[in-house]
């Protein structure tokens, strides 16, 4: 049985999930996968289970700064996978192009806007 379908079969909130899709991009080790649900869509984050404090931390962190109005993901669900070894956080997928591939198609002026707008809203979590 695949690792996906392990997760999958592990997670009460996955039960209802159409689609499970690998992502791998970004600079955690977390293994990272989108939620498909037909009416919305969700990030999965898989780590080994000793993250599981710094993941606890994490979730907590997006929880409170929600209340700032900043542009990050709500946290939904944080749990372990004790026959797996591996915890996982579930949060809100925040639609939009990859910075990464879409920052060097932007004027020096757009992409100076989207770093103040990246600047203030770390300013807010910072903060918290």
């Amino acid at each position: 049985m695949l690792q996906t379908e392990r997760i999958k079969e592990s997670i009460a909130s996955l039960q209802d999930c159409r689609n499970i899709t690998p992502i791998n991009k970004g600079y955690s080790d977390d293994q990272k996968f989108i939620l498909d649900y037909g009416d919305r869509r969700q990030l999965l984050r898989v780590s080994p289970l000793k993250a599981l404090p710094q993941k606890e931390n994490e979730f907590y962190i997006l929880k409170n700064v929600q209340k700032f109005g900043t542009m990050s993901p709500e946290p939904i669900d944080l749990g372990r996978i004790e026959q797996l070894d591996l915890c996982y956080m579930i949060v809100s997928f925040l639609d939009g192009e990859d910075a990464e591939e879409a920052l060097p198609n932007l004027t020096e002026e757009e992409q100076y806007n989207v770093g103040i707008d990246a600047g203030r809203d770390l300013r807010k979590m910072h903060h918290y």
